[in-house]
């Protein structure tokens, strides 16, 4: 499915032309403070990003991948919201990873949340999946308080090694199909 729809955004499925979202969205240190350290991403690494996103997209069927928010009031472009098979077992896709990324301008407004919902709706109401989990920086105590509010329970911690920069502290957390309260 292409697009979706929450009470406030038009989601997109993006494709390998919506670089320079991604690119205005990760020129923002702040943005990138709990990806790497707070680097804005050049514009070959967001083209290179938009590539693998477009990559998911297609190797899913359109089932999975980076759909970006649109504002359904003005249009504004807000962010993206995640739902990928695990990177690990990237053929099963029962078992799904919960992600977000926001303009500066929509934290603090339940956005984050509210996209996650709408895409743990898809993912075990649509998608059958029998596992949605979410990662973050053991820092970035907003991110982890989004994945309490959306139901998603704390797994484990670990050291991340994926994103560019020092290895972090990270933490995991998962929900099942069977604990998910539509």
């Amino acid at each position: 499915m292409s697009e979706l729809h929450t009470a406030r955004f038009r989601l997109r499925l993006a494709a390998k032309a919506d670089a320079p979202f991604f690119f205005e969205l990760d020129a923002d240190p702040a943005v990138m403070k709990y990806i790497n350290g707070g680097t804005p991403s050049t514009l070959e690494e967001t083209k290179a990003a938009a590539g693998r996103v477009e990559e998911v997209a297609q190797r899913t069927q359109g089932r999975f991948g980076v759909w970006l928010a649109f504002a359904k009031n003005d249009g504004a472009f807000a962010g993206w919201v995640l739902l990928r098979p695990d990177k690990a077992n990237p053929d099963d896709w029962g078992v799904v990873e919960l992600g977000y990324r926001l303009k500066q301008a929509w934290w603090r407004q339940g956005v984050a949340t509210e996209l996650s919902q709408r895409m743990l709706a898809y993912a075990f109401n649509e998608q059958g999946a029998r596992e949605v989990y979410a990662i973050a920086m053991k820092d970035n105590l907003g991110s982890q308080a989004v994945m309490r509010k959306v139901g998603l329970v704390y797994s484990h911690d670990y050291d991340d090694t994926q994103f560019p920069g020092p290895a972090q502290r990270a933490v995991r957390y998962r929900l099942t199909a069977d604990a998910y309260d539509t």
